[in-house]
């Protein structure tokens, strides 16, 4: 029990931080610039550390959220 405590604290004290510390897009890529990653490794990396998705699950939900915008534009408009 120890050690689930432990790393619950860890991970919320890691979430704590993000949040304090990438206010603004100037945050994100001074913070990519820092660590020499790109800005989507770093956006990768955040969806990582928050809710504990891999780069795959984070590309699929990205898919599946570009698929629902571009039918949202094309059932918006009307046609002629």
């Amino acid at each position: 029990m120890e050690i689930v405590l432990h790393v619950k604290r860890i991970n919320f004290v890691r979430i704590v931080l993000w949040l304090f510390y990438l206010k603004s897009f100037e945050d994100w890529k001074r913070y990519s610039e820092e660590k020499k990653m790109s800005l989507v490794d770093v956006v990768i990396e955040y969806e990582h550390e928050q809710k504990g998705r891999t780069r795959e699950q984070i590309f699929e939900g990205l898919a599946t959220a570009w698929t629902v915008m571009k039918e949202a534009v094309q059932n918006g408009f009307p046609k002629t």
